[in-house]
């Protein structure tokens, strides 16, 4: 099961309320992988941006302004580095 057959399972319940289980599990499957480094990101959320940077064209650019201790970049750097893109 990838990460788009979770998401799709995530809108067959009311999206108008959050769901912390689902986002929890999704999390420890997709995004544990820094759950080491302190920071108040969300694992789902760590899930999404090394998702969404993994799928930048060959060679983009990734600027994050405002770091606490880093776990963003983690995610952001684990996907760049699949897309060959630059944090």
């Amino acid at each position: 099961m990838g990460l788009d057959d979770v998401a799709q399972l995530e809108l067959m319940y009311d999206s108008r309320f959050s769901h912390p289980v689902m986002h929890r599990i999704i999390g420890l499957v997709y995004g544990g992988e820094f759950s080491h480094v302190p920071g108040h990101l969300r694992l789902v959320e760590g899930a999404a941006l090394s998702r969404w940077a993994a799928a930048l064209d060959f060679g983009s650019s990734i600027v994050e302004i405002g770091v606490l201790h880093g776990r963003s970049t983690c995610y952001l750097g684990s996907g760049a580095r699949d897309s060959r893109s630059v944090v």
